[in-house]
């Protein structure tokens, strides 16, 4: 039972299955085939029959009291034979060749045999090979250093047996390591070299009977075939040697030729000839989990350290799912852009399959026509420009409510947390555009989507071992299907509702309607040749757009403003830019923003650092395909590591430091035509809400730069600030941004001046508390920076009264000091 659950766990059992019937299908009918005479069985002659009409002729005889040849025994036969003989000649004689390569003198001496005694007017014949002592020689080196099966068959003991002192119960497992007898230096001497000449003048055989090399087993259990595998290795080894001299490919040294084998029921090369198929280097991993444990909290950090040793093209095998990592720009542009159709289809995930009804959204469906189809009325009905435009008096709204909030926080110098406000910001404008409603009092409607989104984020076993999806050991199958169930009925419901005309449809006019209005009336139309859009589609593309809308634009907005907080001189040119574009007497509008170059520069910058997905979307290889030289098979999975490409010092100078200026005067593009930095991807598959997204992050990101001045919560410098990351969908900050707003107003005028400073001279009295004046005055204990409180009151009597600092007589004494 033991062995059954670990072979399923490792996806054998099904493999076999299926190769199980395919194979007996395969022999019934060849097995058919001979007995309707096909093969011209009767042209063949009795000595020329094959095994199958050899077997064919004993059907029905007596094999013992219970059992007579059948087609199931011919068919068993068959495999064994198949098994015996396919690769074990040709890996021997692949030895051989190897050997003689890298021992040049054992060639020339085989090659001088042949010439004398079979002579360079003829091909080697069988009846040639006895009298060939040193090719003999050869072949039983060869076999000693790589036998054909190193551990060769296992055995079972039969019943109990006491060997050697030792007590052997029945059924015990007998492991013969033929590979290590034929290397026991106690045995042979200089037993790893490859040396024929140790077999001379000496009977040592290699057919069971001298225990000190023993390729094919020995006793009852030993090959049967010993003498046609012989025959065939000797045969072809020596007439491959005859015919031709052999040398390495041009460059490669006697010692550069890689003698590394792989193991299994042989022992064949690693590499088995010139010009195979190259894998991309990779770690090697561990049995069932492959190189999992290896991804660790934050697999973006890890697979870019991991690529600074095996390249920017890596190979990793995630459980059952063989991956690509990419790691430069200039591989990227190979995956993303050059061979861009071959790699546009999405693996199958099991959060997609669940919440998508089968991925038929856009984000996880396959590359297809239904895809194409479905991108299109996204980016044409949805997330086109003038449908973006269309939004921008609700992100006004939206952004102007937080920004009252933000003042009453202020004006009690109350710190805030930035990460949530911003994440309900952005939250209510999504589901605002998507509902036509933030809230509805029936539903929960936006803890269902954080559960949703947690749920897609989740590292999922099921996708790299999908055996252990039945078992749903981390709970997320069950919680799948749950949120599933919930989220459709509340999408089904607010479906209902905008057919029937609960959201006021007619008010909103055409050009205000949500996405789902949208959607509704594009019901029915083609989407290609066998789908039209329905309620799934409709539900399946909504939710792909909150997975991409709901947390992309506020974590991009929390790194931006966490960057600006850590570095105030970016922050204070920031607001001087916003302070002569705009001015301080209105907010920011969204026509605003093609004049704010250093925005543009931050933004940038910012997604440079902090990508919104560091790995992308998993791609899927849809064929077989070698890429700078590497081989890669078809349904490999595509990892694109944006965040080490955006970190890449081969790429960036200071590559980890926050500089916006690095834009200043270059045309680098971050929508998916410069590879240098790729935060909504690339190609087909790349994000096609890119101008919903840029627009929503420098709005909101200019307006709460505009609007205040930001400092840390008391005590904590700049260099305090913890950037550290959560990997997921979305990479963002580990810990909630937590700062205080400062309003900032401008008075530029003698009257406006005036009222502020002398018919309201008590209210505007204090003072904002500066970084440098709690460090340097004591806590703002001075005179300058104090607030409007008993403190400074007393600071400046002592000043100007007791110690008659400023007191006319003691500048008088001061100036005719220095006048003297």
């Amino acid at each position: 039972m033991k062995y059954y659950i670990f072979n399923h766990c490792q996806g054998i059992t099904r493999r076999l299955k299926k190769v199980s019937k395919t194979f007996d299908q395969v022999l019934e009918q060849i097995i058919e085939d001979h007995e309707n005479n096909p093969y011209d069985k009767e042209q063949k002659g009795p000595h020329n029959k094959d095994f199958i009409d050899i077997l064919l002729s004993l059907m029905h005889q007596t094999i013992d009291d219970q059992n007579v040849i059948d087609k199931t025994n011919i068919k068993a036969i068959i495999l064994d034979i198949i098994n015996a003989a396919f690769d074990t000649s040709s890996i021997t004689v692949e030895w051989a060749l190897s050997e003689l390569l890298k021992h040049p003198n054992a060639m020339k001496r085989l090659q001088d045999e042949l010439e004398n005694i079979v002579g360079m007017k003829r091909h080697v014949e069988e009846s040639d090979l006895e009298n060939l002592p040193y090719l003999n020689m050869v072949v039983k080196e060869t076999l000693r250093l790589h036998p054909i099966a190193p551990l060769l068959l296992p055995r079972k003991c039969r019943e109990d047996i006491t060997i050697d002192g030792y007590y052997i119960k029945k059924k015990s497992r007998i492991i013969i390591n033929a590979w290590a007898i034929g290397r026991d230096s106690k045995v042979w001497y200089n037993a790893e070299n490859f040396d024929p000449m140790r077999f001379e003048n000496n009977n040592i055989d290699i057919r069971g009977n001298d225990f000190r090399v023993i390729p094919f087993g020995s006793g009852r259990r030993g090959c049967p075939g010993i003498h046609l595998g012989l025959t065939t290795v000797k045969f072809v080894l020596a007439q491959l040697v005859h015919c031709f001299n052999w040398v390495l490919p041009s460059g490669m040294s006697l010692d550069e030729l890689d003698m590394s084998e792989i193991f299994g029921i042989t022992t064949p090369r690693k590499y088995r000839k010139e010009g195979e198929r190259k894998s991309a280097p990779g770690p090697k991993g561990w049995p069932i989990i492959g190189n999992l444990h290896m991804l660790g909290k934050l697999p973006h950090r890890r697979l870019q350290s991991l690529a600074t040793k095996y390249g920017p093209i890596m190979s990793l095998q995630l459980g059952q799912v063989s991956v690509i990592v990419v790691s430069s720009p200039e591989t990227a542009e190979l995956f993303l852009k050059k061979h861009d159709t071959v790699f546009a289809s999405r693996p199958k995930i099991q959060a997609s399959e669940s919440l998508s009804h089968g991925s038929k959204g856009l984000a996880f469906s396959d590359y297809s026509a239904y895809w194409r189809s479905v991108r299109k009325v996204c980016t044409l009905q949805l997330l086109s420009a003038s449908k973006v435009e269309m939004f921008a008096p609700l992100r006004r709204s939206q952004l102007g409510q937080l920004v009252k909030s933000l003042k009453s926080a202020a004006a009690s110098s109350e710190v805030v947390d930035v990460s949530k406000l911003v994440g309900e910001l952005v939250e209510n404008i999504v589901c605002n555009m998507i509902f036509g409603c933030a809230k509805d009092d029936r539903f929960d409607l936006q803890g269902v989507i954080h559960e949703v989104m947690h749920l897609v984020g989740l590292f999922n076993l099921a996708d790299y071992m999908p055996w252990l999806g039945a078992f749903d050991l981390q709970g997320i199958t069950t919680r799948l299907t749950k949120v599933s169930k919930t989220f459709d009925q509340i999408l089904e419901q607010i479906i209902q509702d905008h057919e029937n005309n609960l959201y006021d449809k007619e008010q909103k006019g055409p050009h205000n309607k949500d996405f789902i209005d949208i959607l509704l009336s594009l019901m029915h139309q083609t989407i290609d040749d066998q789908n039209v859009i329905d309620r799934t589609n409709i539900k399946a593309i909504i939710l792909d757009i909150i997975n991409a809308a709901f947390d992309t634009s506020s974590t991009t907005v929390e790194w931006a403003l966490s960057e600006l907080l850590k570095h105030p001189s970016t922050m204070k040119r920031l607001q001087d830019e916003l302070e002569n574009i705009v001015g301080m007497k209105r907010h920011v509008e969204e026509s605003d923003l093609e004049k704010l170059p250093y925005l543009n520069m931050v933004v940038k910058e910012t997604l440079r650092l902090h990508p919104i997905a560091p790995l992308l979307l998993p791609r899927e290889c849809r064929e077989d395909i070698t890429i700078d030289g590497y081989y890669i098979k078809k349904k490999t999975r595509i990892i694109i590591n944006a965040w080490a490409i955006g970190r890449d010092s081969k790429v960036w100078y200071n590559a980890k430091i926050f500089d916006p200026m690095r834009f200043e005067n270059n045309n680098i593009d971050i929508r998916g035509n410069d590879f240098r930095v790729i935060p909504f991807g690339s190609g087909r598959r790349g994000c096609p809400g890119i101008h919903l997204g840029l627009t929503t992050v420098k709005f909101v990101l200019a307006q709460l730069v505009h609007c205040f001045n930001w400092v840390l919560p008391s005590g904590m410098s700049p260099d305090e600030l913890d950037m550290s990351e959560i990997f997921g969908l979305t990479m963002p900050r580990k810990k909630h941004l937590l700062a205080i707003p400062v309003p900032t107003i401008v008075v530029s005028t003698p009257e406006i001046v005036e009222l502020f400073l002398k018919a309201h001279d008590t209210v505007f009295a204090s003072r904002p508390k500066t970084q440098a004046s709690e460090y340097m005055t004591y806590g703002s204990k001075g005179l300058v920076f104090s607030e409007k409180v008993v403190h400074r009151t007393t600071s400046k009597c002592i000043k100007s009264r007791d110690m008659m600092l400023f007191s006319e007589k003691i500048v008088h004494r001061t100036t005719s000091k220095s006048s003297t």
